[in-house]
């Protein structure tokens, strides 16, 4: 660990402040990503339920036309589909908002990996 940080000591001293602001950028530029995937799986998300508690009201209505029972498959695959689109909310989101707050870390971290890799 302690060759790893020798290491990231020389990469930054020869680094141009140039670099560092390309590397901010980049970290604002995936959190807009992830933000954005985030709020695009929550819509997602939204809809499923929406389409679900529709379903729902559709199967329970023994007047409507709609009254019919094979309506298993259609929940099972909004099922999934919400299923995944939570798992999508839950990592997205959270690592768009970090990346947005503490910048710096996520652009060492890059660096730490680019030099672990480069081993």
């Amino acid at each position: 660990m302690e060759e790893l940080l020798k290491q990231l000591i020389e990469f930054l001293k020869t680094t141009s402040p140039q670099l560092w602001g390309i590397l901010m950028k980049q970290v604002y530029s995936d959190a807009v990503v992830s933000l954005f995937t985030g709020s695009l799986f929550l819509v997602v998300l939204i809809v499923c339920i929406s389409r679900a508690l529709k379903l729902y009201k559709r199967s329970n209505d023994k007047d409507s036309d709609y009254y019919r029972d094979d309506y298993d498959m259609q929940y099972v695959a909004i099922g999934m589909i919400a299923f995944l689109a939570i798992l999508a909310v839950m990592f997205a989101l959270p690592l768009g908002i970090q990346r947005f707050y503490n910048p710096e870390y996520y652009a060492i971290s890059d660096i730490l990996d680019t030099l672990k890799g480069a081993r």
